[in-house]
Protein backbone atom coordinates (compact mmCIF):
# COMPACT_ATOMS: atom_id res chain seq x y z
CA UNK A 1 0.00 0.00 0.00
CA UNK A 2 1.29 3.46 -0.92
CA UNK A 3 2.42 6.21 1.87
CA UNK A 4 0.76 9.31 1.76
CA UNK A 5 2.02 12.34 1.58
CA UNK A 6 0.04 12.98 4.85
CA UNK A 7 1.53 9.75 6.36
CA UNK A 8 5.22 10.45 5.56
CA UNK A 9 5.10 13.78 6.67
CA UNK A 10 3.56 12.53 10.52
CA UNK A 11 6.19 10.26 10.48
CA UNK A 12 9.34 13.12 10.21
CA UNK A 13 9.62 14.58 14.09
CA UNK A 14 11.23 17.95 14.57
CA UNK A 15 14.03 17.62 17.54
CA UNK A 16 13.38 19.59 20.20
CA UNK A 17 14.94 22.90 20.10
CA UNK A 18 17.02 25.28 22.58
CA UNK A 19 15.41 27.26 24.84
CA UNK A 20 16.65 30.20 22.91
CA UNK A 21 15.54 29.18 19.36
CA UNK A 22 11.92 28.13 21.12
CA UNK A 23 11.56 31.98 22.32
CA UNK A 24 12.18 33.64 19.12
CA UNK A 25 10.03 31.18 17.31
CA UNK A 26 7.19 32.14 19.67
CA UNK A 27 7.16 35.79 19.90
CA UNK A 28 5.59 38.23 17.92
CA UNK A 29 7.80 39.03 14.55
CA UNK A 30 8.43 42.28 12.69
CA UNK A 31 10.51 43.99 10.60
CA UNK A 32 13.20 46.38 11.67
CA UNK A 33 12.87 49.55 9.61
CA UNK A 34 14.28 53.44 11.11
CA UNK A 35 15.29 51.59 13.91
CA UNK A 36 11.83 50.54 14.91
CA UNK A 37 10.04 47.51 14.74
CA UNK A 38 7.18 47.60 12.71
CA UNK A 39 4.35 45.43 11.27
CA UNK A 40 4.15 45.29 7.24
CA UNK A 41 2.49 48.61 6.22
CA UNK A 42 -0.66 46.68 4.70
CA UNK A 43 -1.03 44.42 7.94
CA UNK A 44 -0.31 41.23 5.89
CA UNK A 45 1.72 38.49 7.56
CA UNK A 46 2.69 35.35 5.69
CA UNK A 47 3.18 31.82 7.20
CA UNK A 48 6.85 30.24 7.74
CA UNK A 49 7.07 26.70 7.16
CA UNK A 50 9.02 23.62 7.99
CA UNK A 51 10.05 22.21 4.54
CA UNK A 52 10.70 18.72 6.54
CA UNK A 53 7.76 18.42 8.67
CA UNK A 54 5.44 21.45 7.05
CA UNK A 55 4.82 22.53 10.75
CA UNK A 56 4.20 26.11 10.73
CA UNK A 57 7.04 27.55 12.75
CA UNK A 58 6.12 31.02 12.16
CA UNK A 59 3.70 34.05 11.09
CA UNK A 60 5.64 37.01 9.53
CA UNK A 61 5.30 40.40 8.36
CA UNK A 62 4.66 40.14 4.26
CA UNK A 63 6.82 43.62 3.72
CA UNK A 64 5.92 45.02 0.07
CA UNK A 65 7.35 47.91 -2.03
CA UNK A 66 6.06 50.06 0.69
CA UNK A 67 8.00 49.11 3.40
CA UNK A 68 10.90 48.69 1.06
CA UNK A 69 10.79 52.22 -0.26
CA UNK A 70 10.48 52.95 3.63
CA UNK A 71 13.60 50.81 4.66
CA UNK A 72 15.44 52.07 1.42
CA UNK A 73 14.89 55.79 2.57
CA UNK A 74 15.65 55.04 6.45
CA UNK A 75 19.00 53.28 4.83
CA UNK A 76 19.54 56.30 3.00
CA UNK A 77 19.02 58.61 5.75
CA UNK A 78 21.07 56.30 8.34
CA UNK A 79 23.96 56.49 5.84
CA UNK A 80 24.27 60.43 4.84
CA UNK A 81 23.50 61.95 8.11
CA UNK A 82 24.08 59.34 10.54
CA UNK A 83 27.62 58.48 12.16
CA UNK A 84 28.96 55.11 9.66
CA UNK A 85 29.96 57.68 6.55
CA UNK A 86 32.18 59.64 9.30
CA UNK A 87 33.50 57.39 10.91
CA UNK A 88 37.25 56.03 10.35
CA UNK A 89 37.86 53.06 8.22
CA UNK A 90 39.20 51.87 11.65
CA UNK A 91 36.23 51.80 13.62
CA UNK A 92 34.18 50.53 10.70
CA UNK A 93 36.42 47.50 10.84
CA UNK A 94 35.85 46.71 14.71
CA UNK A 95 32.45 47.15 13.89
CA UNK A 96 31.74 44.70 11.35
CA UNK A 97 34.22 42.34 13.39
CA UNK A 98 31.83 42.65 16.33
CA UNK A 99 28.80 41.37 14.12
CA UNK A 100 30.81 38.50 13.25
CA UNK A 101 31.85 38.15 16.76
CA UNK A 102 27.47 38.26 17.65
CA UNK A 103 27.09 35.88 14.96
CA UNK A 104 29.50 33.27 16.68
CA UNK A 105 27.75 33.98 20.13
CA UNK A 106 24.40 32.70 18.44
CA UNK A 107 25.67 30.29 15.89
CA UNK A 108 23.71 26.96 17.25
CA UNK A 109 20.32 29.27 17.89
CA UNK A 110 20.88 30.55 14.25
CA UNK A 111 21.78 27.34 13.12
CA UNK A 112 18.63 25.84 14.56
CA UNK A 113 16.50 28.67 13.12
CA UNK A 114 17.85 28.17 9.53
CA UNK A 115 17.65 24.02 9.82
CA UNK A 116 14.11 24.20 10.45
CA UNK A 117 13.45 27.52 8.23
CA UNK A 118 15.68 25.02 5.02
CA UNK A 119 14.64 21.59 6.26
CA UNK A 120 18.03 21.26 6.76
CA UNK A 121 20.25 19.29 8.92
CA UNK A 122 21.62 21.66 11.88
CA UNK A 123 25.16 20.67 11.29
CA UNK A 124 25.01 21.41 7.45
CA UNK A 125 23.16 24.83 8.43
CA UNK A 126 25.57 25.30 11.46
CA UNK A 127 28.88 24.64 9.15
CA UNK A 128 27.43 26.36 5.88
CA UNK A 129 25.05 28.79 6.71
CA UNK A 130 26.23 30.79 9.68
CA UNK A 131 29.34 29.85 9.28
CA UNK A 132 29.82 31.21 5.50
CA UNK A 133 27.83 34.43 7.05
CA UNK A 134 30.36 34.56 9.74
CA UNK A 135 33.26 34.40 7.26
CA UNK A 136 31.86 36.85 5.18
CA UNK A 137 31.34 39.50 8.00
CA UNK A 138 35.30 38.37 8.42
CA UNK A 139 36.30 38.72 4.55
CA UNK A 140 33.71 42.31 4.47
CA UNK A 141 35.86 43.56 7.67
CA UNK A 142 39.37 42.93 5.55
CA UNK A 143 37.80 44.90 2.56
CA UNK A 144 36.50 47.90 4.30
CA UNK A 145 38.60 50.08 2.28
CA UNK A 146 37.38 49.00 -0.90
CA UNK A 147 35.62 51.88 -2.60
CA UNK A 148 33.30 50.22 -4.01
CA UNK A 149 31.71 48.48 -1.48
CA UNK A 150 30.99 51.95 0.61
CA UNK A 151 29.20 53.43 -1.79
CA UNK A 152 26.23 53.69 -0.56
CA UNK A 153 23.58 53.96 -2.85
CA UNK A 154 25.16 51.07 -4.61
CA UNK A 155 24.68 49.04 -1.91
CA UNK A 156 20.88 50.02 -1.21
CA UNK A 157 20.22 49.75 -4.74
CA UNK A 158 21.95 46.55 -4.70
CA UNK A 159 20.18 44.77 -1.50
CA UNK A 160 17.03 46.23 -2.88
CA UNK A 161 17.06 44.93 -6.45
CA UNK A 162 18.82 41.47 -5.59
CA UNK A 163 17.57 40.63 -2.10
CA UNK A 164 14.56 42.39 -0.40
CA UNK A 165 12.24 42.41 -3.46
CA UNK A 166 12.15 38.70 -4.31
CA UNK A 167 9.29 37.46 -2.11
CA UNK A 168 10.75 34.31 -2.32
CA UNK A 169 14.27 35.18 -0.81
CA UNK A 170 15.39 33.83 2.49
CA UNK A 171 16.69 37.81 2.71
CA UNK A 172 12.87 38.56 2.64
CA UNK A 173 11.61 35.98 4.55
CA UNK A 174 13.67 36.31 7.52
CA UNK A 175 14.75 39.76 7.35
CA UNK A 176 11.20 40.25 9.04
CA UNK A 177 11.83 37.64 12.04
Amino acid sequence: MPITATETTSAIRRPALSAAAAAFLAKKHQMLIDGKWVDARSGQTFTVEDPATEEIIAQVPAGDKADIDLAVAAARRAFETGPWSRISPAARQRLIWSLGDLLERHADELAELEALDNGKPVTHARRDDVGGSIEMFRNLENSINEPLFWNGAAVVELMREEHLESPTSPAHRWSSL
